[in-house]
């Protein structure tokens, strides 16, 4: 995708460049610039166009020369800032949008996609006809569409992230309480036990730890006990009625 990217960036610079470069009559600086732009010298190309500014090139034809020399040394900033230099100083419409055509392939490097989209739109409204700017706006507008999906997924990883840590900060206090309630649990099991042991030393009575569940026993085997005192009470109480007393005639 880099390498189509920069073949895409490669020939619409070498048609915008050209563009200027001929057809138009030149001093010698300016045409020297040309030339070592063509051969990649493009330090000495980016000395020539200042040169040829300075000795009265046309200051929009040489920005926009420049620009493409800084881009080519890697720039971008520069480049920019040399394109729209070129948007100013001219107003011819044409050399205007070969300069907003070059600011989105700049944008583009930068992996700001939304910025060289309207760079390129920008460039279709000065020259409609312009196909090569119409296939980077494509390209551009499936570069923003990726950027736009993968900010949607990063976000929803972070919010599944921010889930799964909130879910482990509660077990871990769900967790941290139960060990407090153990050892709180613990610490009156140990208390009473130290109070027993103090009592047994003192020679005093210890009052007998009875659970709910031992309570309830005993006092169900306590009524019961009572049930079968009162029935054989009742029992004898019933014999003595029906003893039959004999006279002593």
């Amino acid at each position: 995708m880099i390498q189509s990217l920069y073949s895409i960036i490669l020939s619409a610079f070498l048609l915008c460049a050209t563009s200027f470069a001929f057809g138009q009559s030149w001093k010698k600086s300016m045409n020297e610039g040309d030339t070592a732009y063509k051969l990649g010298k493009y330090e000495k190309a980016d000395s020539l166009y200042r040169l040829g500014e300075s000795n009265g090139a046309t200051e929009g034809i040489s920005q926009f020369n420049l620009g493409d020399a800084m881009y080519r040394n890697g720039d971008l900033d520069g480049a920019l800032g040399a394109y729209k230099n070129a948007i100013n100083a001219t107003d011819d419409p044409i050399e205007q949008a070969e300069a907003y055509h070059n600011i989105g392939n700049s944008l583009l490097q930068k992996q700001d996609a939304a910025g060289a989209i309207e760079a390129y739109k920008q460039a279709l409204r000065l020259n409609p006809s312009d196909e090569d700017t119409r296939h980077n706006l494509a390209f551009a507008l499936r570069q923003q569409e990726q950027q736009d999906q993968q900010e949607q997924e990063q976000d929803q990883q972070e919010q599944e992230q921010d889930q799964q840590e909130q879910e482990q900060n509660q077990q871990e206090q769900e967790q941290n309480q139960q060990e407090q309630e153990q050892n709180q649990q613990e610490q009156e099991k140990e208390q009473q036990q130290q109070e027993q042991e103090k009592g047994e030393q003192d020679g005093k009575p210890i009052p007998m730890q009875l659970s709910k569940e031992d309570a309830e026993r005993m006092l169900e085997a306590l009524n019961q006990k009572e049930k079968e005192i009162q029935q054989n009470l009742k029992k004898k109480k019933d014999d003595g009625k029906r003893k039959k007393i004999e006279k002593d005639w």
